[in-house]
């Protein structure tokens, strides 16, 4: 059964199978690659925690980052979330554009029915996500709002 997303949807989830393709590489080395630094925080949909989706850091190029890993990180019930880089907990220094996706389908009662987005799609790819964060070495909470 082959199963179709909406476009915006389709685009991050090819950016998260770009990065995941991209894990082998790293692997095969035998380097450990690079050190990686906790990346654990809230986000919030206006002032509600998001209590469902998952985010992706894309390394922002334009703020000098030219790492090829795309760390990422599921939201818990909660609004929170820790980020994980090639199975390992944590994320290399330096800028990320933040893209996130939450989504449910259109009839509950079919989980392959057409998805509707439950925040604003702007944050759903790299080129429309106002979400800028900077992996640093300092431990930090990162706190991320989202306007409706």
């Amino acid at each position: 059964m082959v199963v179709f997303l909406h476009r915006p949807l389709r685009t991050v989830g090819l950016i998260l199978l770009a990065g995941l393709l991209l894990l082998p590489a790293g692997g095969c080395s035998g380097k450990s690659g690079p050190k990686l630094y906790p990346v654990t925080g809230s986000i919030k949909l206006g002032d509600k925690p998001m209590s469902k989706g998952s985010m992706a850091f894309n390394p922002d190029k334009a703020k000098g980052n030219t790492s090829t890993l795309v760390p990422s990180a599921d939201i818990a019930e909660d609004g929170t979330f820790t980020v994980y880089t090639s199975g390992k907990p944590g994320a290399p220094l330096g800028w990320y554009k933040v893209t996130v996706i939450s989504a449910v389908p259109v009839n509950p009662k079919d989980p392959y029915s057409e998805t509707k987005s439950l925040i604003n799609v702007k944050y759903n790819t790299v080129d429309t996500t106002d979400l800028s964060v900077e992996v640093v070495e300092a431990p930090k909470t990162y706190e991320l709002k989202l306007s409706k």
